[in-house]
């Protein structure tokens, strides 16, 4: 079962981010919980988050319909990339990061580790 404060948290990071019109990726974690979940779908990004069969899935969109000119569709695709590269850039270092803590922790407190995503 999530915990209603952790669940609550992220909808409010969401609405920010979203009030703001950037891309996020969001991560909270209570004493027994943890929740995270990208914000992909500013308006000057290509990028959508979309529901394919009840799981969430990341698409690109980018039809040459979608936009009045080859320069905003260019320039969609170019703002996309970077939206991109800074998620994979952002979430590779803090992968790294968090791997070198847990094995400073693990060094003094044996601890195991579980992730569930529901949903």
């Amino acid at each position: 079962m999530p915990d209603p404060r952790v669940s609550a948290c992220i909808a409010e990071l969401q609405e920010i981010v979203r009030r703001y019109d950037m891309a996020a990726t969001l991560l909270v974690v209570s004493e027994t919980h943890q929740e995270w979940c990208y914000e992909l779908s500013p308006s000057w990004s290509a990028l959508r988050l979309v529901d394919d069969n009840g799981r969430p899935a990341i698409r690109l969109k980018l039809k040459s319909s979608d936009f009045p000119t080859p320069e905003l569709a260019h320039a969609a695709l170019t703002r996309t990339v970077q939206v991109a590269a800074a998620m994979e850039a952002a979430t590779r270092a803090a992968h790294a990061d968090m791997e070198h803590l847990a094995r400073m922790v693990g060094q003094h407190v044996p601890y195991s580790h579980w992730q569930r995503r529901d949903g």
